[in-house]
């Protein structure tokens, strides 16, 4: 496994927050309160690296953010492409292919080169785990991690390399600094989302097979951003990613502005090569980018649904009626989850 060189940026974090939302005094922040983005700032493409936003098939709406691991291949979060039940959690349903749509080499989403279908998607088996965490910020596991495979080899992002957990484990420690992007909500007085923003916050701790990044006043995460990708940079190296967008903290009432839970992204790499059907890992280095660059073949020989990706392990996309359901399902944001809600919350 390639290691990036020494050093990394600073350690400790002033407050910059990501794509949205700070915590607020009085009154607290409730689901569907919008919250002002304070000290954010705007990703240019020099930002963009692997990220990519999840749209609807056509492109036109940003509703959650991921990272492109392969050419045809994108890593987010597995509540990004369900519908769960609020009350108890329960998938409801998996989001068809033909529901869904990936934008990737724009830092705005209405000024995307392209949109890519997805013609598969691969949800972790376990997920929503539902064992009952130790930690009082609820982090432990949570199996909040999917993949989507695209239609075409993506050209205008290189990708990103996922390290394995030994190795990331030697640069993690209570204070490196990481890179966060999402394509969150921008805004105190409207729902929109499809402008990437970018921040920095310090790891704190892994637990279990998650991680905490930031903290209460620090850079955050918040809806829209859910998804998107964690960023260990090193100088002169192609980053790599070391964690999804998952959820806020239990010990909080804000939805986001207090720290994050991330999916540990090193702690699945086997789970993703098992689960890609040879599109992972890419055979070409980290930015190699294009058709060059997948390591795979095409989806006609990715997991087929009647072969241990589908049906009922909930490994695939579920049968349902395509259309506009996708975009009603996911204005149903759970109350942490970092999911855009289409009206409502920021």
């Amino acid at each position: 496994m390639r290691r990036p060189e020494l050093p990394w940026r600073a350690a400790t974090l002033g407050a910059v927050l990501l794509a949205g939302c700070a915590p607020e005094a009085t009154p607290p922040p409730t689901e569907t309160a919008r919250r002002p983005i304070t000290r954010g700032r705007r990703a240019t493409a020099g930002d963009l690296h692997a990220t990519v936003a999840l749209t609807d098939a056509s492109g036109d709406e940003a509703n959650c953010t991921g990272a492109l691991i392969a050419p045809r291949l994108v890593l987010t979060a597995a509540h990004c492409v369900v519908e769960q039940d609020e009350e108890t959690d329960a998938i409801v349903r998996v989001f068809q292919p033909n529901e869904l749509g990936v934008v990737a080499g724009a830092v705005d989403v209405a000024q995307a080169p392209a949109v890519y279908a997805v013609t598969q998607v691969v949800l972790h088996p376990e997920y929503p785990y539902e064992a009952e965490p130790d930690h009082p910020t609820g982090a432990g596991r949570y199996d909040d991690i999917a993949l989507l495979v695209l239609s075409d080899a993506v050209t205008e992002l290189p990708w990103v390399e996922v390290p394995d957990a030994a190795s990331a484990g030697e640069y993690l420690t209570a204070g490196t600094e990481l890179t966060l992007t999402g394509y969150g909500a921008t805004g105190p007085d409207q729902d929109d989302s499809g402008l990437l923003y970018i921040g920095e916050a310090a790891f704190a701790e892994q637990v279990g097979q998650e991680i905490l990044v930031g903290g209460p006043g620090l850079t955050d995460t918040c809806p829209g951003d859910s998804g998107g990708p964690v960023y260990l940079l090193g100088d002169g190296e192609a980053p790599w990613l070391v964690g999804v967008t998952s959820r806020g903290v239990d010990n909080s009432d804000a939805t986001c502005g207090d720290g994050g839970i991330y999916t540990y992204a090193p702690a699945y790499r086997g789970w993703i090569i098992d689960s890609a059907g040879g599109l992972f890992p890419p055979s070409d280095e980290p930015g190699a980018g294009g058709a060059g660059g997948q390591g795979g073949t095409g989806g006609d020989d990715f997991i087929d649904d009647d072969e241990g990706g589908g049906g009922d392990d909930g490994c695939s996309a579920a049968p349902n009626t395509p259309g506009s359901g996708w975009l009603a399902a996911i204005s149903l944001l759970a109350l942490r989850r970092r999911r855009r809600a289409s009206a409502g919350a920021c």
